[in-house]
């Protein structure tokens, strides 16, 4: 792929961001090519004074929706401000009650290697089979990867106030997020919109697993192999 269709694809993922960031800031987010059907829907109902936590903020359409639909206060964490950072702070600067985060989560304080695809590096990838494979197996793309180097720490460590919902979807990560997650799952309880991006099934399991632990009735079974939305409560089950 030449540089100057890299580079144009580039801008058209930042234009899409920065005009759904705005559609959803403005509340207008059913309008937005972003929005998700249902998954979106109940994401907006459920963030009403609440404390949200967006992981995976990307251009922050998701925390622009949990800003109009009265959050009490949103974090947003992304590390690939290379791309997003501007469209973030432009959009997200003038809100207090917004905190950016421009760091990776994990199981640990240190740093992760993420992967992004040159093709489209809007996103970042927790495993090089995921990134590899991001858009199914009928799509045509370059295979080429980078692999970038991010800070990371755990979710339990940078969040002290209670946390009423979370927002995950990071390419293969959400399971080294809800490991650094562990406190807040089991004191706070949130309310959890999840999804996932062809997540390996041994990784795929011990997420399931983990959740159960801790009383969400996760169940990937009928993964596609592809993507999987889910929105997740707590019931105290044992499951």
């Amino acid at each position: 792929m030449v540089e100057g269709s890299m580079n144009k694809t580039i801008e058209n993922h930042r234009k899409a961001g920065r005009i759904s960031t705005a559609l959803a800031l403005a509340g207008w987010y059913e309008d937005s090519p972003a929005r998700e059907g249902e998954f979106t829907d109940q994401f907006a109902e459920s963030c009403r004074d609440k404390v949200v936590i967006d992981c995976g903020a990307h251009y922050g359409y998701y925390s622009a929706i949990a800003v109009a639909a009265g959050a009490k206060r949103v974090h947003a964490f992304e590390p690939n401000v290379e791309i997003t950072g501007d469209i973030l702070h432009g959009a997200f600067d003038k809100y207090v009650n917004v905190i950016l985060h421009h760091y990776a989560l994990s199981y640990h304080e240190g740093r992760i290697n993420l992967i992004a695809r040159p093709e489209s590096p809007r996103c970042l990838a927790a495993t090089e089979e995921i990134a590899m494979n991001f858009h199914g197996p009928d799509q045509k793309w370059d295979r080429a990867t980078v692999v970038q180097s991010f800070r990371c720490v755990p979710l339990d460590q940078v969040i002290t106030e209670k946390v009423d919902v979370i927002k995950c979807d990071t390419e293969g990560g959400e399971g080294v997020i809800f490991h650094g997650a562990q406190r807040i799952l089991a004191e706070d309880r949130p309310k959890i919109f999840l999804e996932l991006h062809n997540i390996p099934k041994e990784q795929r399991d011990e997420l399931q697993r983990l959740l159960r632990v801790f009383g969400y009735p996760a169940d990937f079974s009928d993964f596609d192999g592809f993507l999987k939305r889910c929105v997740l409560e707590y019931d105290g089950a044992d499951h």
